[in-house]
């Protein structure tokens, strides 16, 4: 699955385990007709996938890939079920001004 938007804003880096995971938050826009409302998606990276994004990406439009994973938690008696959204791939979307900064011509 992907989803694309505005990184809105990201998270340090923690330690979990033997590993690292990072938190980011991207902002989608809908607008139907007259009406428009935002989205603020949070997306997990673990792992080597933690220096995807840094906090210098805010702002930046990008494509975001990821698995839609969910689990079961239990605990005296109490059972609970959470999902969460992995990223593996984090794509920058390039503006038209900025191809053009590139090209040579």
């Amino acid at each position: 699955m992907n989803l694309t938007g505005t990184i809105h804003e990201v998270m340090p880096a923690i330690q979990r385990g033997k590993g690292q995971s990072r938190k980011f938050v991207v902002k989608t826009t809908t607008t139907n007709g007259d009406k428009q409302w935002n989205d603020y998606i949070t997306f997990e990276l673990w792992g080597d996938k933690v220096d995807l994004v840094s906090e210098g990406d805010t702002g930046k439009e990008v494509t975001v890939h990821y698995n839609l994973r969910g689990n079961r938690w239990e605990k005296d008696g109490t059972t609970k079920y959470f999902n969460s959204l992995q990223a593996w791939k984090v794509e920058a979307n390039q503006t038209d001004e900025e191809y053009y900064e590139e090209q040579p011509f």
